[in-house]
């Protein structure tokens, strides 16, 4: 039988929390779903005259938590606005194309606004910088078991 000590579990959001909570970094306010929702509709708000098709979606139900849904998948693909504008560029005028740019215009102000904000891919990023920077791995060993599919974020790593 062999004996273990310093064993710990942890998911990545945990283990971010581990290594981090002693950093000013980590400690920022975190983006929960209702604040997300709270900062987006201000963002449509705000930019309602720019906006054609979404100016009138915001009070529709759901309309909200599927942008914000949208918004986490851009995000975890590392998709940037940049690359979406590149997209619009290269397939010219189509049919999509004026939602599409309002769509990339609400994104980049939403980019904007959770800059000072903990999500879990600040998270995720914050960890790979210190594991790779501050941290002796040869002195310690990531045992990851039963996880079929990582997000991209993950694999990243």
């Amino acid at each position: 039988m062999i004996a273990t000590n310093n064993v710990q579990t942890f998911s990545f959001s945990r283990l971010a929390w581990y290594f981090l909570r002693d950093s000013g970094e980590y400690n920022l306010e975190s983006l929960t779903q209702t604040k997300a929702a709270m900062l987006l509709k201000e963002i449509v708000q705000t930019h309602k005259k720019d906006l054609k098709i979404f100016s009138g979606m915001i009070d529709k139900p759901g309309f909200l938590d599927q942008m914000i849904s949208q918004f986490n998948e851009f995000m975890n693909g590392q998709v940037q606005p940049e690359d979406i504008e590149l997209v619009l560029n290269d397939n010219g005028q189509d049919v999509f194309a004026d939602k599409i740019q309002e769509l990339n215009l609400i994104y980049t102000a939403y980019l904007e606004q959770i800059q000072n904000y903990n999500t879990n891919d600040f998270q995720l990023n914050a960890l790979a910088d210190f594991l790779n920077t501050k941290i002796k791995l040869a002195t310690i060993i990531f045992i990851l078991k039963a996880f079929h599919h990582l997000p991209l974020q993950n694999q990243i790593w």
